[in-house]
């Protein structure tokens, strides 16, 4: 719909230019002179008959039709003329005719300008690269229409082309990662060796070009964008994200940082062998606006298995900064209600009353209702009052979109978490099993986004849940039905 919109604005835009190039300048219309010079345009009303000479630029007009010429815009008229011949490629694109046409190496390169789209395989270039995949691994396919296939030139020429990145999206930058990155992460498997290693997609075993491009893919790194919250209440600890997300693409090593925290005043902050986040003890009092240098590397070994010689495989510094707050309240807000409270009954406990690490995520937290309320949660599992284990939540969404969701079992022993799995159903059989669900807005800081946190606690038994959550579902189940008819 948005093409076809856009395809017909562009024609009248087209029509537009042209009419005002050839039309709009011409004499008597909005108050123009009638008769005028075609050069300079002076007016040559009281000029008297033919021929006449131009008392301003010097021309002569022999005939009355000279000086009644309409004065074109030739750059508007080409401009208009410009768009209206190049209406049918903006047509024909999102019907993917141009990309189907295309060479796989330039497909490669476009994937990084219009990204891939699985569900239209043939109308993006990442799509129809994965077509052509499909037909080169499935050629005997019969029920699909895949398409031409890809030669081992073209599959190694695409992998060469995303492991180099372009002009528009350098290897290792933002862009990259969510285009060719994705479309790397997403159709890797195809290039996976039964045995290990690597082959082409026709099942050819690789050679020293393939494995050369994939190794070069591998020293590809994703970027950093440290961030944390504007404002820290005094006495909290403060965590700072180093932006940096795992790649899924193939990469050398185990992945891992260091993070160098220069603040004036202070001894140097060190924070080793953490991925994508960080924390240090509080710091500063009431009021103190908190700058720091703050110098990244991420290293391929181990923290525990690299020497103190080792080198980075990347480093970059940084400035970051904060302002302590006296209090929580002078950072967050907090909010309670019913309905929050019933969809952690039903939508988040009888989940961790199942399995200690698995809360679910449920859809239903994108809903409006719950928009831009950070949930930090202690939950914690009981059979009566003994404790069986527990787990730390975080989760928050933004018009719709999960901006965190995060998990941590701490405070549960090895044992307890060994365990969990036959305690809890045997505590379940006998109606014994518990579940406290409790809002930790203190915890609900290290969500950078978070203004709002909820408070409010729960504490239900899991068959009391187990049948709040069987009238919800039946509930939505009648709201998602399809209307009766009401036709006799």
């Amino acid at each position: 719909m948005i093409w076809m919109i856009s395809s017909v604005l562009l024609l009248v835009a087209a029509l537009l230019l042209i009419g005002v190039g050839l039309f709009w300048d011409r004499p008597g219309f909005r108050g123009r002179p009638e008769r005028w010079c075609r050069r300079c345009r002076y007016d040559l009303r009281d000029a008297g008959e033919v021929p006449v000479k131009c008392t301003e630029c010097g021309r002569e007009h022999a005939t009355e039709r000279s000086m009644r010429r309409v004065h074109l815009h030739k750059r508007v008229v080409a401009l208009g003329l410009v768009v209206l011949l190049g209406l049918p490629a903006f047509v024909l694109a999102p019907m993917g005719v141009y990309y189907q046409r295309m060479p796989s190496w330039l497909l490669a390169e476009l994937v990084t300008v219009h990204g891939t789209d699985a569900t239209k395989l043939e109308t993006n270039p990442g799509g129809v690269l994965i077509n052509r995949l499909l037909a080169t691994m499935h050629p005997n396919h019969g029920g699909l229409d895949l398409k031409r296939p890809m030669s081992n030139e073209e599959a190694l020429a695409v992998i060469r082309r995303m492991a180099e990145g372009n002009f528009y999206a350098p290897a290792g930058s933002q862009r990259w990662v969510e285009t060719s990155g994705e479309w790397i992460s997403g159709q890797v498997f195809r290039f996976r060796a039964p045995g290990g290693g690597w082959q082409y997609p026709d099942g050819t075993p690789a050679d020293d070009a393939l494995n050369a491009a994939f190794e070069k893919l591998s020293q590809v790194l994703p970027p950093w964008n440290p961030s944390t919250r504007a404002i820290w209440p005094e006495g909290a600890m403060v965590t700072i994200y180093s932006g940096f997300e795992h790649p899924r693409w193939p990469v050398e090593g185990d992945l891992n940082e260091r993070a160098i925290l220069r603040i004036e005043g202070h001894e140097d902050i060190v924070a080793d062998g953490f991925r994508s986040y960080f924390h240090i003890d509080p710091i500063g009092e009431v009021g103190d606006q908190i700058e720091a240098e703050l110098e990244l590397s991420v290293f391929r070994q181990d923290r525990w298995n690299r020497g103190p010689d080792a080198e980075p495989a990347k480093t970059e510094h940084f400035t970051i900064g904060w302002m302590v707050a006296s209090g929580l309240d002078q950072v967050l807000q907090t909010t309670d209600s019913e309905q929050i409270r019933d969809a952690m009954v039903t939508l988040v406990l009888p989940n961790i009353a199942r399995a200690l690490d698995n809360p679910g995520y449920a859809k239903e937290w994108l809903r409006p209702e719950f928009d831009r309320i950070a949930f930090a949660v202690e939950a914690e599992v009981y059979d009566g009052d003994e404790l069986l284990g527990q787990s730390q939540i975080w989760w928050m969404a933004i018009d719709g979109e999960w901006v965190t969701r995060l998990l941590s079992l701490q405070g549960t022993t090895m044992d307890q978490y060994n365990a969990f799995g036959a305690r809890s159903n045997e505590a379940r059989d006998q109606g014994t099993l518990r579940v406290v669900i409790r809002g930790v807005p203190k915890q609900a800081l290290r969500i950078t986004e978070a203004e709002t946190a909820w408070d409010g606690e729960v504490d239900v038994l899991y068959s009391d849940a187990v049948k709040a959550e069987e009238e919800w579902a039946e509930e939505r189940a009648q709201e998602e039905a399809p209307p009766e008819s009401t036709r006799p």
